[in-house]
């Protein structure tokens, strides 16, 4: 579904929302919570806001969620954080090109491409090796 910003009349969008029964027609769903899966993972129901398919960047959209992987390096730098990715949104669309061409946001991060993204967790991971080479060489000293 395109979102509030594309929609072609939010007034008209927002009252079939709320006209939907049962409420709650929008919602925070806690993926670890029991019914999680039934209401949130598995929810096909043509009526509803938000369907889980895997597609490609060419039907990519604003407002679209995405899931952007981390290197696994970083998991090895950072062993108690999201060491697999980040759950973002699709907030604009200039080209179709898969680095430079979409801005994705959420959870902290502000809007940025993937070659910007890309780039920050470059500067991540050299920094921690750097700090991994100091450490082991203090430590061969030692020895």
């Amino acid at each position: 579904m395109d979102s509030l910003l594309e929609a072609q009349d939010p007034d008209k969008l927002l009252r079939t929302l709320n006209a939907r029964v049962p409420p709650p027609f929008l919602a925070i769903c806690n993926p670890t919570l029991g019914d999680a899966i039934q209401n949130f993972v598995l929810d096909d129901d043509s009526h509803h806001v938000f369907t889980t398919v895997h597609g490609s960047l060419d039907d990519l959209q604003i407002g679209d969620y995405v899931y952007v992987w981390n290197h696994p390096l970083y998991a090895v730098f950072q062993p108690y954080g999201n060491g697999r990715g980040e759950h973002a949104v699709v907030s604009a669309c200039r080209t179709r090109d898969r680095l430079t061409g979409f801005q994705v946001t959420g959870h902290g991060i502000p809007p940025q491409t993937i070659a910007q993204l890309r780039s920050e967790m470059l500067t991540f991971l050299q920094q921690g090796l750097d700090l991994l080479y100091v450490v082991g060489t203090e430590f061969l000293q030692f020895l």
